[in-house]
């Protein structure tokens, strides 16, 4: 059993060894994996991600948000990406516009074609105006604002199962999606849009037993402050960043644990900024990973068990960087991704790379640091990793523009393959000798005589 978070707009499929089932908006809800080794998520329409997940692997919570599709977008959706930019000059030139998107909100709206590097800015959308684009099948556009935060989703239809998907599309923007998020966020502890759920115990009911101090009633999880961040943050510029506060008796840490394992490892804990944990002994019995994130520990004992630790190493970036703007290259059209300024003329100025990313700090207010050590394995282990981030790969480099030199072709392309006899005549002008008075591949006297040539 995991529990799955549907953090997108989107309608979400998830498939394991069970009937595969549908996650709404915002749905949070306990999936069945049986027997299978693998879980399978992807958005409902198009098939533009395979997000799968080994269940030796599995954490209890899985939270599905624009993060994870665009980093497990299939390869070919993101070739096809790649194509459609490419062909945009014609498309639009042929007044194409497949695509036409009303903003009903009082907010400057960023349009995002979704690609591994994060989302490609295809155009801004003011308040009250329709904006009309090209489009293409497989395409998943995101609508957000300047900050990051989610107006909302489209994935445009295969047109191979859905046969009546024909353009123009119509999408209309509202905050209805923003308010439900805000809503989705400042929920109460502990209360979610999870189906069958039953509703909160009186105080006072009579129970069964007295819960320990480390039973998960006990423990307290919130989000104090939502913000954007000024710079990239773990790999993602204008990412949505939380400050976290977690409190409880006796905190441990491990995948056993459904509340904790939800705010640590690559999949739940990349956009916490920073995480306050208060309590009374705090035990670390798994690798806790929190991605930059300043972590600040208030506790009377702080014990690692076996191979515990905790790492505020920040994720890579998912790509080298791009431009803002390209063209296509003067000599090769093919070279579509050239470095270009605002009025699309080359400048041949690849973009640099981000720096690399800090790691996050640990802080720890504790009486008592201690471990357990693993029977199986008594070599120290090291328990706090602070390490910095690689500095994201700056953009590749190309070919200026040809300039014909004295004795070159006029354009820019192959040049004639070089024939043995012009090579014999060469080495007579340059040498006053003829050939078979060097050395040639193979022992033959002539390169007219050498193998494949």
């Amino acid at each position: 059993m995991v529990e799955i978070r549907n953090e997108t707009s989107l309608d979400i499929y998830v498939s394991g060894e069970s009937a595969g089932r549908i996650f709404k908006p915002l749905e949070v809800d306990d999936y069945d994996l049986g027997r299978s080794r693998i879980l399978t998520i992807q958005e409902l329409r198009v098939s533009v991600t395979d997000y799968r997940i080994q269940t030796s692997a599995m954490p209890p919570i899985v939270t599905i948000d624009v993060a994870s599709l665009w980093r497990t977008i299939l390869n070919r959706r993101d070739e096809e990406v790649q194509y459609f930019c490419e062909k945009l000059p014609a498309l639009k030139a042929r007044g194409a516009n497949e695509l036409r998107v009303t903003n009903d909100t009082i907010h400057v709206v960023e349009v995002r074609l979704v690609d591994r590097t994060g989302g490609r800015l295809m155009g801004r959308i003011g308040p009250h105006e329709t904006w009309e684009h090209p489009a293409a099948p497989y395409m998943l556009w995101h609508f957000c604002l300047p900050s990051g935060l989610t107006l909302g989703m489209w994935a445009h239809p295969n047109p191979h199962y859905d046969a009546n998907a024909k353009p123009p599309f119509h999408v209309r923007l509202t905050t209805e999606y923003l308010d439900a998020w805000h809503a989705y966020q400042n929920r109460p502890l502990g209360t979610y849009y999870r189906r069958g759920a039953t509703g909160p115990r009186l105080i006072g009911e009579k129970r069964a037993s007295t819960p320990g101090p480390d039973d998960q009633q006990f423990i307290s999880a919130s989000t104090v402050r939502v913000d954007i961040s000024k710079e990239p943050f773990n790999g993602l510029e204008n990412r949505v960043v939380r400050d976290v506060e977690i409190a409880g008796s006796l905190l441990r840490w491990s995948g056993a644990n459904r509340i904790l394992s939800g705010y640590y490892g690559e999949s739940n804990a990349t956009d916490i900024r920073s995480l306050t944990i208060s309590c009374d002994r705090m035990e670390v019995a798994d690798h806790l990973r929190f991605p930059r994130t300043n972590v600040t520990i208030y506790a009377r004992e702080l014990v690692f068990i076996g191979h515990g630790k905790i790492d505020t190493t920040p994720l890579p970036y998912p790509g080298p960087a791009r431009s803002k703007h390209l063209t296509e290259h003067p000599d090769d059209p093919s070279l579509a991704e050239l470095p270009a300024d605002e009025a699309g003329e080359p400048t041949y100025k690849p973009a640099d790379g981000f720096k690399g990313e800090p790691g996050g700090s640990i802080t720890v207010f504790a009486q008592k640091v201690d471990y357990v050590e693993d029977p199986a394995n008594r070599s120290p282990w090291l328990r706090f990793f602070t390490c910095g981030g690689k500095g994201q790969q700056g953009e590749a480099g190309g070919l200026k523009a040809y300039v014909r030199g004295e004795g070159q072709p006029e354009k820019y392309g192959p040049m004639p393959a070089v024939t043995a006899d012009e090579v014999a005549r060469a080495f007579k002008d340059t040498f006053k000798l003829e050939c078979w008075h060097f050395r040639w591949p193979g022992g033959v006297d002539w390169p007219s005589q050498v193998a494949n040539a």
